[in-house]
């Protein structure tokens, strides 16, 4: 015999009054009695565990034991609960019949059958059953928490972005996986075996923000997959699950750190918090609900159409003692939407990413075909020479009446601002936001000062392996550079007159060999550095390579080098080895020794000397220019 539990009207008991007490009761209490009976259920005569896959049709048995000297129930009621513990359903065996009831000769012997109701949905539930005695009392319940489903999906991915992380990163992991049109899966995120969130993937919980700790080591990231919410409070296990061992580098990431000179700073790592060093920055304005996307490579917000951040105070650094405009820099690190249904058409109007108001008109940054561009007022915008890739971080210098651009710190063509530009009181700004830029958002940065864009290039080229940078970005000279005699600086040059120098310090890493690069664009310049007999190792741009007034070289005097230009000087098993200018290898004897990491670029000739971008990177090993 098969029964189906009812939907269309759930049963409920009668009211039992109980005129007089049960032995039982004086004897044991509700837990004891609790302990006599055993309850199992079954699924087409295979025994049920807490989680249980089932379907509709299939078989259920519920099986009561009991032992000998406990008291017999007369009535059993089954009830079925839903994920948020609605009853939907119930069925009760009586001994007598009752109305409504399903009569057995016996409660706890050969129970019939039966099977959730047909038109039950997919999801998780609970099926509880309770005994009672002839007067009402409860003897025992039990529970078993099922999932009606007759589905499966293949295996989902766990991804980590990035793909490296480091110790007080902050990473995002990422979910991905093709589950049945029309399901929502449940998630539920532990890391480390702590659970850290829950949610439905269409609210976004696919994905889950993390920063990495301190002491760096190997952590264990793992979502449990349920095909639909499960009852809160129960321990079931998931449907699926995925999971990644993230090993943790101690050395500190070096994202994001720019210099003390960044005056506000979104780095979209989950939050919205502003850490540059302006004053009014807690003023900010969430608009829509931006999500948080991936690409390839790494994670940020989605801002575009209804989602804009915003603030009424400027974003901008305040008009000088002069009432005009300090030279700053803007920068924004863009991402392309993956989906292709989420790409807008840009290829026949401007779409903005950043808007600031000013008493002469608005500022604007945005990207039409690819392409940035920049507007102020009613002028002509200023484009780029470049489009940006599938991420690029697009950087504008700003200064007095001249605009540069940079894509992903490569220069990418300049203009000129109108005179009013400089001038101007800026104040409240928006990122993207109605009829703006939509794209996944990485971070949003504006610095005091040039872009150092030549600086940020080699940090990521080279890690750990750069020792100092130097682009002279509008004229900037940033620290670490000692400047002696008459020296002056334009965007991008260094200009050093008779007799003039600079120098800077290679640190722990001359004893192992460095390099030293700049663009040669006018004159003469000679490498110096001390040596441990007190005299004066010089490598010349003119071939000259010399240790007091001996020569080393073995080329001939005389032949001047320009353009990008490099010395390497490393210490080998027998000395010295030295790459001069014109790449030319000189072997200084072993006993001849470096003195100090002290590196000077000295104008070697009366003519002026024209120097571009300057490099000081460790070699971080053993020689590659050993003697053959």
């Amino acid at each position: 015999m098969r029964t189906y539990i009812r939907t269309a009207a759930i049963l409920f008991l009668s009211l039992l009054l109980v005129y007089s007490c049960d032995i039982g009761t004086a004897i044991y209490s509700e837990k004891e009695l609790e302990k006599m009976y055993g309850t199992t259920f079954y699924g087409n005569s295979k025994k049920l565990e807490n989680g249980a896959v089932i379907n509709r049709g299939m078989k259920l048995k519920l099986v009561l034991d009991n032992e000998s000297d406990s008291r017999l129930p007369v009535l059993l009621e089954l009830t079925v609960k839903d994920a948020e513990n609605k009853i939907v359903s119930s069925l009760l065996f009586t001994l007598d019949g009752e109305e409504g009831s399903i009569k057995v000769a016996s409660i706890t012997e050969d129970l019939p059958a039966f099977s959730l109701p047909e038109d039950l949905p997919f999801g998780y539930y609970i099926i509880s059953s309770v005994t009672k005695d002839k007067n009402g009392n409860k003897i025992s319940s039990s529970s078993l928490n099922v999932l009606n489903y007759d589905q499966s999906f293949n295996t989902a991915v766990l991804t980590a972005y990035p793909g490296n992380t480091t110790a007080e990163q902050t990473s995002l992991f990422k979910l991905e996986g093709n589950f049945p049109a029309g399901l929502d899966p449940w998630l539920c995120w532990r890391i480390n075996g702590i659970e850290q969130k829950s949610g439905f993937v269409s609210e976004n919980s696919d994905k889950i923000i993390w920063q990495a700790p301190k002491n760096g080591g190997l952590h264990t990231v793992r979502v449990e997959i349920y095909p639909f919410m499960p009852p809160a409070q129960t321990e079931i296990p998931p449907f699926a699950k995925a999971e990644l061992k993230i090993p943790v580098a101690i050395a500190a990431s070096n994202k994001n750190k720019l210099d003390s000179k960044v005056w506000t700073m979104f780095n979209f790592d989950g939050n919205f918090i502003d850490t540059g060093s302006r004053p009014d920055k807690n003023n900010i304005k969430i608009s829509g609900e931006p999500y948080i996307d991936t690409w390839p490579t790494g994670f940020g917000y989605v801002f575009g159409a209804e989602e804009s951040l915003s603030s009424g105070s400027s974003i901008l650094p305040p008009l000088g003692d002069n009432k005009k405009m300090p030279p700053f820099s803007v920068s924004l690190s863009i991402a392309k939407l993956q989906s292709p249904a989420s790409q807008q058409d840009l290829t026949a109007k401007m779409s903005d990413i950043l808007v600031i108001n000013s008493d002469k008109g608005l500022l604007k940054i945005g990207i039409k075909n690819d392409i940035p561009y920049f507007s102020f007022a009613d002028e002509s915008p200023v484009y780029a020479k470049a489009a940006v890739a599938s991420y690029s971080q697009i950087s504008a210098f700003f200064n007095s009446n001249k605009l540069y651009f940079y894509i992903d710190n490569q220069a990418a063509g300049e203009g000129s601002l109108t005179p009013d530009f400089g001038s101007a009181s800026f104040g409240a700004w928006t990122l993207s936001g109605r009829d703006g830029h939509k794209d996944i958002y990485d971070e949003f940065a504006v610095r005091l000062g040039a872009w150092p864009a030549f600086r940020l290039k080699e940090e990521s080229r080279l890690g750990t392996a750069l020792i100092a940078a130097y682009g002279f970005e509008g004229g900037q000279i940033d620290e670490g550079l000692i400047l002696s005699g008459n020296i002056q600086a334009s965007h991008e040059l260094l200009s050093l007159e008779q007799g003039a120098s600079l120098s800077m310090d290679a640190g722990p890493a001359f004893p192992l060999g460095f390099s030293v690069s700049l663009d040669l664009i006018n004159g003469q310049a000679s490498l110096e550095l001390e040596l441990n007999n007190g005299l004066k190792l010089v490598i010349g741009s003119n071939s000259v390579i010399k240790v007091g007034d001996k020569v080393f070289s073995n080329t001939a005097a005389g032949k001047t080098v320009k353009g990008h230009v490099s010395v390497k000087i490393e210490t080998g098993n027998d000395g010295l080895i030295i790459k001069g200018f014109d790449e030319q290898t000189v072997y200084l004897p072993k006993e001849i020794t470096i003195a100090s990491g002290r590196i000077t670029i000295a104008n070697s000739d009366t003519e002026k000397l024209e120097l571009g971008r300057l490099l000081l990177a460790s070699l971080q090993g053993s020689s590659s220019l050993q003697k053959k």
